[in-house]
């Protein structure tokens, strides 16, 4: 079946910033031509009195474009493959498996679109395995050519699209030895020999109190996705992430070299929320000594491609990011592609990379992709069940626990989204949107232009990274939380702001000391079960449960006592109780034995039998994981 290529042309209003007004939005008359020439239709141009932006000079007038392979990894099946796989065995699985099907499906393609880039007819040229795209800028004479190509399912108008969420700056720079940066507050704290002042938002959310217990990020990878980051602030120029092929701390998928500086002003804010360590005088980050990994994949206007963004997530799994900080998106009318940007964020959460996402700064007209997909954990206040992503999507509050005007709400829908067809709206309820909140009303961090400096912001963007910095700290408390262990940490130990989980709040304000004490460093790794005879439960049998405890923490845990408990009238708890003696650093240890269980012989059939394991460890602390048998 011949493939009908559509291109869109993104309806963008004019944004005001504080430094900076775009001027009157031109259209590129030469990129409808050339598109008019090659006979494609050209969706959503000319209706009315809207103005369509073009930002910037494309590479000899050739189109910007991307090719979606008619072939995709199915992430479902994947995320069955990897769910009980530790997190550095779900990268190295995950990263291996896509690099190895695109690099096998887009081979015909490649070969191709080299000969093409021969003649100067194709540059600019993306093989992704994040999701299987190729990006490219391509003369319309050639478009026409990938269109009957058999491997390709959908060619994509991806012109740049100013992506920033609208931030409320104020003009008011902090310097380094003004009167601010004088003032100290009962939140000081001390770690190791560096003497912390928190900025409000930091000192709001009781980060010092978690410093003082040993937990700052230390070795935990966040990776911003924004403008770049001026790694020279003093305040964070010790805390990048260092490569030896990656001088300057990252990439830039704008410019697809390795100049990552900030030219904008927004991704060294976001940078400095994370893990800026008060070097200057004030401590802006949740995190102050985890690394931050500088992905610029927006220019210095605000603008970028979804590729380009694709791109930079796909960098950031592979290169180890272990928490990814996004405060940026595609808003509806700009017409994103969703089902990739899904399918990315599916493979992150495969990879096991969880994202701290802002929601968007539209208030009640809505989120922006990719902050609309899907969370890694699925809530129980949420009706209608769907697939997950590595997607933890953040509202903005202010330093008094009310949600700020501009934070936008859910739900969301995507019953009408290819491949995925789940969480229904209208009918339906939608998915809840946004999973947690945090401040990003009058944030204190860094500056671009200088090394010493301060500027407060406002926006969903303010929030992100400190989510993502919460994030880092849980993660250095224990390594081996998962994406949905993090997603679950997070929402079930918020401060709730409502009954149930809510479009404005999502599950409420998040409580760092309540988080971190729910991420021990001893985690459930594996549970498993059979009846006497080595087969599958059945009506009247003695059931054998095994148990697997992994340890995250930085040294050797001893005695830990574990109970099974349950509720159900159709089962009968023999054997109850266990204890690891010891489970060694960064190991797993597995009692084949740990439970007996006997089934009653009129349990109706198909049913589910709830249960619940308390875990107590020597000095105990103790928490409770659940989990079916069917």
């Amino acid at each position: 079946m011949k493939l009908q290529v559509l291109f869109t042309i993104a309806v963008l209003s004019a944004c005001v910033l504080c430094n900076s007004l775009y001027g009157e939005e031109i259209i590129d008359y030469e990129q409808l031509q050339q598109i008019e020439k090659a006979g494609l239709r050209l969706q959503g141009f000319a209706q009315g009195n809207d103005i369509y932006r073009s930002e910037g000079t494309y590479n000899d007038g050739m189109i910007p474009i991307y090719l979606v392979l008619t072939e995709q990894v199915n992430t479902d099946d994947l995320y069955q493959e990897v769910i009980d796989f530790t997190r550095q065995q779900r990268r190295t699985h995950t990263v291996e498996k896509l690099k190895s099907f695109s690099n096998r499906t887009q081979q015909e393609l490649r070969t191709i679109i080299e000969e093409l880039q021969k003649e100067g007819v194709v540059s600019q040229i993306r093989y992704l395995w994040i999701t299987n795209v190729i990006g490219l800028y391509a003369d319309a004479d050639v478009i026409s050519l990938f269109d009957k190509h058999p491997d390709v399912a959908l060619i994509e108008y991806d012109p740049l699209q100013y992506v920033l969420m609208d931030d409320f700056a104020d003009n008011r720079i902090t310097e380094s030895t003004g009167r601010t940066q004088r003032r100290r507050n009962d939140n000081r704290s001390e770690v190791g020999n560096k003497s912390r002042n928190p900025s409000e938002n930091v000192a709001h959310h009781n980060a010092p109190a978690v410093w003082e217990g040993g937990i700052t990020g230390e070795g935990v990878v966040v990776s911003v996705i924004d403008t770049g980051v001026n790694y020279n602030h003093q305040d964070i120029t010790d805390r990048m992430w260092e490569h030896p092929d990656f001088p300057f701390h990252g990439w830039n998928t704008f410019s697809d070299n390795n100049q990552t500086m900030d030219d904008h002003r927004h991704g060294t804010h976001c940078a400095g929320t994370v893990a800026g360590d008060g070097t200057s005088g004030i401590n802006t980050g949740i995190a102050p000594e985890a690394q931050i990994m500088a992905l610029k994949c927006i220019g210095a206007t605000g603008s970028g491609q979804e590729q380009m963004y694709w791109q930079a997530v796909e960098f950031s799994v592979e290169h180890g990011a272990d928490v990814i900080s996004v405060s940026l998106g595609w808003r509806y009318s700009g017409n994103p592609n969703r089902s990739e940007f899904r399918r990315v964020m599916a493979n992150c959460l495969n990879a096991g990379v969880v994202a701290s996402i802002a929601a968007g700064n539209e208030s009640t007209a809505g989120l922006r992709t990719p902050g609309d997909c899907p969370p890694p954990w699925f809530h129980p206040d949420q009706e209608n069940e769907g697939g997950l992503t590595a997607t933890v999507t953040v509202g903005a509050t202010d330093t008094n626990d009310n949600i700020a005007n501009f934070s936008s709400r859910g739900p969301v829908g995507w019953g009408n989204i290819e491949p995925y067809l789940d969480y229904p709206l209208n009918p339906g309820p939608g998915l809840i949107k946004p999973d947690i909140s945090a401040v990003g009303v009058d944030v204190n961090s860094l500056v671009h232009h200088n090394n010493t400096d301060y500027r407060r912001m406002s926006g969903t963007s303010m929030a992100a990274p400190a989510i993502a910095g919460v994030i880092a700290l849980l993660l250095h408390k224990n390594p081996n939380l998962l994406p949905e262990d993090v997603s679950r940490i997070l929402e079930e130990t918020s401060i709730p702001m409502s009954e149930t989980k809510s479009n404005i709040f999502g599950a409420g304000i998040v409580d760092i000391i309540r988080a971190v004490e729910e991420a021990s460093t001893i985690s459930v790794h594996d549970i498993h079960y059979l009846s006497e005879d080595g087969s599958l439960p059945q009506y009247g049998d003695l059931v054998t449960v095994g148990l697997s405890l992994i340890n995250g923490g930085l040294e050797e845990a001893e005695d830990i006592a574990v109970t099974l408990s349950s509720d159900d009238d159709y089962i009968e708890l023999i054997d109850d109780f266990v204890v690891f003696q010891d489970i060694e650093m960064d190991s797993v240890v597995t009692i084949d034995d740990a439970f007996q269980v006997q089934i009653a012989d009129n349990i109706p059939d198909k049913y589910e039998i709830e249960f619940l394991l308390t875990i107590v460890l020597s000095d105990d602390e103790q928490w409770q994981e659940s989990f079916s048998m069917s």
